[in-house]
């Protein structure tokens, strides 16, 4: 996928000119926008808008845990290839080339300010479709979408990647069709490969488990039948 840089003194946004023309901070700012809805789940500050047939999320890199008591929105700053809206940026296009499902980014924004940086990124919205989490909690998750879900994993390990929060919210479903969202912090690994792929499907079975902790009910079966898709899909 292609990528182009428009830049200032202090900003730089990353973005893909298929999908905008030479972008202006402006996009960034949800008050901008006709249509405004602001996504309630996770940390950051999140929103969809739309206009003119474009229909898109922005989402506003937020710190989590203690730190974020001392900064919420700035990180700091060691080089633009080094920012998380710019590695997230540049992941997911990778991803899309590579046939994983991931949402198409579309501008990434990160403004510096001396020696710390905050910043943005857009992203096509996935329109229609659910996560698993809120299907499972409505006990609507079939047996083929568990079989989905685990080969899709399956393909984004077999590309080495490390997804730092992989559970049962970060995967969304329309019928089979699954996408893996919240690529905030996950690398390319060139080692380790065995190691954080037990620890990702080791954070995505805590997920289940919590679910099950507050009531909702997922047989053995449903499990067993996305292990062995996520094993055949390694294979």
């Amino acid at each position: 996928m292609k990528h182009d840089i428009a830049s200032t003194d202090s900003m730089r946004i990353l973005y893909d000119p298929d999908l905008v023309s030479f972008p202006k901070k402006g996009i960034f700012d949800a008050e901008n926008w006709p249509n405004v809805v602001p996504v309630n789940t996770g940390r950051g500050e999140a929103y969809f808008v739309s206009s003119d047939g474009r229909q898109w999320l922005i989402k506003t890199y937020c710190r989590g845990g203690f730190i974020r008591r001392l900064s919420r929105k700035t990180y700091f700053f060691i080089g633009y290839a080094q920012t998380r809206m710019f590695q997230e940026f540049l992941l997911l296009q990778y991803l899309i080339d590579h046939k994983v499902s991931v949402p198409r980014p579309v501008a990434a924004l990160v403004e510096k300010n001396g020696m710390f940086y905050r910043g943005q990124i857009i992203l096509q919205q996935l329109q229609g479709y659910e996560s698993l989490s809120d299907l499972l909690a409505k006990k609507l998750a079939t047996f083929s979408q568990w079989e989905a879900v685990g080969t899709c994993i399956a393909r984004l390990h077999k590309e080495h990647i490390d997804h730092k929060d992989l559970n049962v919210t970060n995967i969304l479903l329309r019928n089979n069709s699954v996408f893996i969202i919240d690529f905030d912090r996950c690398a390319k690994r060139r080692f380790g490969f065995f190691y954080f792929r037990k620890k990702n499907i080791k954070r995505f079975n805590r997920s289940i488990d919590k679910l099950m902790k507050q009531g909702v009910q997922i047989t053995l079966e449903e499990r067993k039948t996305f292990e062995i898709a996520y094993k055949a899909g390694l294979s």
